[in-house]
């Protein structure tokens, strides 16, 4: 069984396409930290998945808005799950073989703590505009990501894990994370080479359009050591003419 936790902030428009795809790959439940989103987020759970959500109110101050969220999903809602991942709403978990999230999880060595899935990027594909459509259909060229920065998320087992950064698990019981790549090779942790995307991954459609690119920096970071650049844009979409 896995449950998904998600922070969110005004992004009610893309729920219903990452909620289907989440739901038809397997997951069982989503956890929904809405931090204060101007449209609340339950307003954007289709009426068949209403069952199936949790909308916690994460709008009050934090220290650390994300690592707060997922300790309090991992306290408070951690131990009825076996596996639970921490993803954001322009990420979808991709299985290479198209097995479903929980079959593909069941595979995996009985001792990892957790499997660390690396990114797929997908840029704006030339698109400077919002356009209709599902983000899955209207992005589908993949993009360069800089190599210095963190490149993956994690699925991991709640009941061994005690705390949460934004990409991987920071603290177990009495030891370091024991976590595998995709195929289930064990690693030395979330920056490991050997973490890459084959047998799963995370497909991230991390700018949008231009216009979601700057929608995105209007709503802010919720992690306060990380300050998006607004130049990222271009860094991630070099063919497209800045203007």
């Amino acid at each position: 069984m896995i449950a998904l936790c998600l922070l969110i902030k005004d992004e009610g428009e893309y729920l219903p396409e990452w909620l289907d795809w989440h739901f038809a790959a397997g997951v069982d439940h989503v956890y929904l930290y809405d931090n204060g989103s101007e449209v609340p987020v339950s307003d954007s759970i289709p009426a068949e998945y209403i069952d199936r959500c949790t909308v916690v109110d994460w709008a009050g101050p934090h220290i650390n808005t994300q690592t707060d969220a997922y300790a309090n999903c991992l306290g408070t809602c951690g131990p009825a799950w076996e596996w639970m991942g921490f993803i954001d709403t322009d990420e979808f978990i991709h299985i290479e073989d198209g097995r479903s999230i929980p079959a593909y999880l069941a595979a995996l060595p009985a001792e990892a703590d957790g499997v660390a899935l690396k990114w797929v990027v997908y840029g704006a594909g030339g698109q400077y505009t919002k356009m209709p459509g599902k983000v899955r259909e209207r992005f589908t060229v993949k993009a360069a990501y800089p190599s210095y920065l963190l490149q993956c998320k994690c699925i991991v087992r709640p009941g061994r894990i005690r705390a949460m950064a934004a990409h991987g698990p920071i603290q177990v019981d009495s030891h370091r994370p024991r976590l595998v790549n995709s195929r289930g090779q064990p690693i030395r942790g979330i920056c490991d080479p050997a973490v890459t995307a084959e047998a799963a991954w995370v497909e991230h459609y991390f700018t949008r359009s231009l216009e979601e690119w700057n929608e995105k920096i209007a709503r802010g970071s919720c992690d306060p050591m990380s300050h998006r650049a607004f130049d990222m844009f271009w860094e991630i979409n070099p063919g497209m003419k800045e203007g």
